[in-house]
């Protein structure tokens, strides 16, 4: 149900909330002028990320030394795993020579102080222990056990330029750092969590406008009911029409118990919405299409099926109440009524002309691969948006285009074409290109789907000439 072009477009929305947000992981550089304090500082700050990387086994020196961490969990430390991965700390790391200052017996013998640790214990006793407690967990350590220890301080008096007040500034730079770098892990994962939430929610909308139909039909069944009863009732309202009331296709949804539990795995219904009810039911029975359904001779389940067809297209999905109820339902919601809207009309219209008069509901993915799709290319392009974002800007004519005014959705649009271009092999190049030109139209400004065809014709020729792609 949720397929790719909605995927494509709950990336590009999610990417470009992330990237316009999100806070760069950078490490300290040396500075062009500080004092003797401060110099050393940058030193042993450095020193101190390496001995990190030592100590979970992640380090430029460790594969020639043999340097590997004891404890599994230090081994799969995400903190030493992302430092390792920092092509800055790297050159600086070996900026001083091919050999750590760290001799390989204090590291081993730190690797045991650590895991007997009160911070260590509390963090690995954790069951569903996150990258925030992980960083605070290296916090605790280097401003206690790092700090603190004589065998680390003894290497660090040795080194030039040693000073006490820059020992304790550069314990304070690698708490600063690991803390900056929660800070751009989490809100990377909040966006991969926010992402796989509005795709569950896109299910969630699909599944809830059939709960729609059931509960419309109920408000209209208490509506007759209630005219029953009134002190002065017409001939009409003790005998009313109950055509709409029995329609085979709301008969169909109230007894399928696919929906019935989907309404309570979601948690959805329309039950209290009564404005939304209310409303909706006077703009369907005030309607031709009503009248000229409940007059219609036809009393066939093909019949009832297309009748509810037209009523969502024309009016329900058209309604500006039900916009303003999706709107206050979820903050997923707010751009899927028109894709999920062609996902319920071609449902109803395969329950039309099948024998056994049931509705199938879609599942949320077509199938496995499409379920990582979304993940894989967010994450791919969050990876790869230095790189990937060169290709497109390389391209961009600035005789006809201000690099400093295109619009930031226009290159968040092209990251994603060319991550899912350079990525997805399987996917034709005429699918990605159309596919994110119709995005650009939709959500960005006048000229950007021909700004972004251009510049992305240009890419692909340079991917392939450079044979980074082959299709």
């Amino acid at each position: 149900m949720v397929n790719r072009i909605l995927i494509r477009i709950k990336v590009v929305q999610m990417l470009y909330a992330y990237l316009l947000t999100r806070t760069e992981f950078k490490i300290e550089t040396e500075p062009d002028t500080s004092t003797a304090d401060k110099k050393f500082a940058h030193v042993a700050y450095v020193d101190f990320l390496v001995l990190l990387l030592e100590v979970t086994g992640n380090s430029p020196y460790c594969k020639a030394k043999g340097r590997v961490a004891v404890d599994k969990k230090l081994q799969l430390s995400a903190v030493g795993k992302a430092l390792a991965a920092d092509s800055t700390l790297k050159h600086l790391a070996l900026k001083g020579g091919n050999e750590s200052i760290w001799p390989i017996e204090l590291v081993e013998e730190l690797r045991n102080q650590l895991t007997d640790t009160a911070a260590w214990n509390d963090y690995k006793r954790k069951r569903k222990a996150d990258l925030g407690d992980e960083v605070e967990m290296w916090c605790a350590l280097f401003e206690t056990l790092f700090a603190r220890n004589a065998d680390i301080m003894a290497v660090m008096r040795r080194q030039n330029g040693f000073t006490n007040q820059g020992f304790g500034l550069a314990i304070e730079k690698v708490i600063a750092t690991l803390r900056s770098f929660y800070g751009t892990r989490a809100s990377y994962y909040a966006a991969i969590k926010g992402l796989e939430a509005s795709l569950t929610a896109a299910h969630k909308m699909y599944i809830s406008m059939f709960a729609l139909i059931v509960r419309l039909t109920d408000a209209r069944e208490r509506q007759l009911d209630t005219a029953k009863h009134k002190f002065l009732a017409t001939a009409d309202d003790k005998n009313p029409n109950m055509r709409f009331v029995n329609n085979q296709l709301a008969q169909s949804l109230r007894d399928n118990k696919q929906l019935e539990e989907y309404i309570k795995d979601y948690g959805i219904g329309w039950i209290d919405n009564y404005e939304l009810l209310d409303n909706l039911l006077k703009s369907i029975t005030a309607s031709q299409l009503y009248r000229d359904y409940m007059e219609s001779s036809a009393n066939d389940w093909e019949s009832d099926c297309e009748f509810w067809r037209q009523v969502l297209r024309q009016i329900v999905f058209v309604s500006d109440d039900l916009v303003e109820a999706i709107e206050k339902e979820s903050v997923y919601w707010n751009d899927d009524l028109h894709i999920i809207g062609t996902f319920v009309l071609k449902t109803i219209r395969s329950a039309a002309v099948d024998s056994s008069r049931t509705i199938s509901f879609l599942p949320q993915y077509k199938d496995e691969e499409d379920s990582h799709f979304g993940v894989s290319l967010f994450e791919l392009a969050v990876t790869h948006r230095q790189e990937y974002t060169d290709y497109v800007m390389k391209f961009v004519n600035t005789e006809n285009w201000d690099t400093e005014r295109i619009a930031f959705m226009d290159v968040v649009l092209m990251l994603c074409a060319v991550t899912e271009i350079i990525n997805f092999p399987n996917i034709p190049l005429a699918v990605t290109l159309n596919e994110y030109i119709d995005i650009a139209n939709t959500y960005s400004t006048a000229k950007s789907g021909q700004f972004i065809n251009g510049v992305l014709y240009s890419v692909v020729t340079y991917l392939k000439e450079n044979n980074i792609i082959f299709k």
